[in-house]
């Protein structure tokens, strides 16, 4: 079965009608974010009856945590990237992504190769932590484990 697709339009083009009539994107489309496009895809999949059970996404996708949450409820499991910023909800406060795996012992990580690219192997560093469940989302029993960070970029 194929999967769906959308085409990312930004705004200077949805926003250009006669941009868009001579591409010819059809009147009614709108602008739509990175995540709210995902969202849509992975609706229609699970609709259609795609036995999808995970779902991978860069940090463009990763960041709405609207497109988290909504796998979440589908009981979808995700790997996405985040940007550094994206903060994490602690015990302690707020923390963003960056100062959490800055805090990490050397021995929490793991050099592990993601493949080779153009200039040969890409290995990494990797490390995990469980991050605590976020009460709003979860209620008293959560069904589901978020983990993060896990890469702090090319292995040192």
């Amino acid at each position: 079965m194929p999967v769906p697709r959308e085409l990312y339009l930004p705004k200077a083009w949805t926003s250009d009608r006669e941009r868009c009539e001579a591409a010819k994107i059809p009147e009614e489309r709108e602008f739509a974010t990175k995540g709210e496009l995902a969202k849509a895809m992975v609706i229609r999949c699970l609709a259609a009856g795609l036995p999808a059970s995970w779902v991978t996404a860069d940090e463009a996708y990763g960041q709405e945590w609207k497109f988290r949450r909504l796998l979440e409820e589908l009981g979808v499991g995700y790997v996405v990237s985040v940007p550094k910023s994206q903060q994490v909800k602690s015990l302690a406060g707020f923390w963003r992504i960056d100062e959490l795996i800055a805090q990490a012992p050397e021995d929490a990580w793991q050099k592990i190769s993601c493949g080779d690219g153009a200039k040969g192997p890409r290995v990494y560093d990797w490390a995990s932590a469980r991050l605590p469940s976020i009460s709003f989302f979860d209620g008293d029993e959560p069904t589901h484990h978020r983990w993060g960070p896990p890469q702090r970029g090319p292995a040192r």
